[in-house]
């Protein structure tokens, strides 16, 4: 399933629930898998012989330097309940949407457009 979409003005990486475990451990320093998930995520163009790609670790820079990790869940009667999370960092933030096709996984820099990590004064 690992794809890393490009098209947009952030990478974003859809994953499973195991390649998101997986490769959120290696972007906090852990060991490369080994085995069918490391070729799922080599065919995906998420890793190589030396860890994240580059186009990758742009989704994923909020998770290694997280101060923060936020989990938000909502439920309506009308639709199905949803959840987010978010790796906030002090320059960066990693988003995890939790949807039907799997973890989409975007990166946030320190401000896009509303949406500011900075504080504010």
């Amino acid at each position: 399933m690992a794809r890393l979409e490009t098209s947009g003005y952030t990478p974003v990486l859809i994953l499973s629930d195991a390649e998101w475990l997986s490769l959120r451990t290696v972007a906090i320093g852990g060991h490369i898998p080994k085995g069918r998930l490391a070729r799922r995520l080599r065919r995906g163009g998420i890793l190589d012989d030396q860890g994240i790609t580059a186009p990758a670790a742009a989704a994923l820079h909020g998770v290694a330097g997280a101060t923060r990790h936020l989990d938000v869940a909502s439920f309506a009667p009308a639709r199905p309940g949803q959840r987010a999370e978010a790796w906030i960092g002090p320059q960066r933030a990693t988003i995890v949407k939790h949807e039907p096709d799997g973890y989409h996984v975007y990166g946030l820099d320190e401000c896009r457009g509303a949406l500011c990590l900075r504080p504010v004064a």
